[in-house]
């Protein structure tokens, strides 16, 4: 991948149009999975959570949106601008211990992917999920639009968070939830919280 992409850098003169269609178009880049199993990266969890406010936050704002950088560092182990190194929040050849190190990978977010971030980035992601973020809540009109068809439901929501990858087993238990839920509100938030604490959601393929 990384070769092909050089080569039209270097083909095209440094043309950034050019190798901007080559990293995005890339067979590599468009194949949600290999043969070998051994695709994808971990998201970030600040990513995440940007996901969120970006999907059902309001299209056009003006002035600035408020967000506590420490209570978001302290539960996602991140903050824009606040990486303690050139190298990120996490090393670039980070393994973790168990299958991934057995077969000489890397998987550089994991290295703040602890016991104690995984539980409160969960818990961030559930509220921002329920009712936003600092000023920023969640606007779900669009949504709630499509209550009535917890099918279409999922199949927008499956679009706008993970693009289409929700396997049959997560779709199957968003709409066992959902079902039970007892207004409209509660099932968009529900979906919309079990998405983004799916596999589907949080590993990028």
């Amino acid at each position: 991948y990384l070769e092909r992409v050089s080569d039209v850098w270097e083909q095209s003169d440094g043309n950034l149009e050019s190798v901007m269609r080559a990293i995005l178009f890339d067979s590599e880049a468009r194949t949600p999975d290999l043969e070998d199993g051994k695709r994808g990266k971990l998201r970030e969890p600040l990513i995440r959570m940007i996901q969120i406010m970006r999907a059902f936050g309001p299209q056009e704002r003006t002035g600035n949106i408020t967000a506590s950088s420490d209570a978001i560092l302290s539960d996602l182990g991140q903050f824009a601008l606040l990486a303690p190194s050139v190298f990120n929040f996490y090393l670039p050849d980070h393994q973790p211990t168990g299958l991934l190190a057995e077969e000489g990978l890397v998987a550089p977010e994991f290295q703040i992917a602890t016991t104690n971030s995984l539980l409160t980035t969960h818990n961030l992601l559930r509220v921002t999920a329920s009712s936003g973020h600092g000023v920023q809540d969640v606007d779900y009109t669009e949504e709630l639009m499509m209550v009535s068809d917890p099918q279409t439901l999922i199949d927008h929501l499956d679009q706008l968070l993970t693009y289409g990858t929700l396997s049959m087993e997560t779709r199957s238990a968003i709409l066992n939830q959902i079902s039970i839920e007892t207004s409209d509100v509660n099932k968009v938030s529900m979906a919309v919280q079990l998405i983004v604490s799916s596999p589907e959601f949080s590993v990028l393929k």
